[in-house]
């Protein structure tokens, strides 16, 4: 195995699942259910949910994930949308 297989044998992390994908549109949709709460996002992946739920104004966002890639990656979306 070459690339990503290579690195990481479960690399589910790296797709956006359609629950992260449902609820992040929930939040979206409702902010208030998440503004000024403290937010997990257990399993974060991309941190999908977690990013948006910090732009409906949650309190505050952590993000879980067992693998680092995935949490370089969702760091990396937080920085780039100033949400560090």
């Amino acid at each position: 195995a070459t690339g990503r297989d290579a690195r990481d044998p479960d690399p589910s992390w790296a797709d956006v699942w359609d629950s992260a994908a449902a609820l992040a549109a929930h939040v979206r949709a409702d902010p208030a259910a998440v503004a000024g709460k403290r937010v997990v996002d257990l399993g974060c992946g991309l941190g999908v949910v977690g990013l948006n739920a910090a732009l409906a104004g949650a309190a505050s966002v952590a993000l879980v994930d067992r693998e680092p890639e995935a949490l370089h990656c969702a760091m990396v979306a937080a920085a780039r949308m100033a949400l560090d």
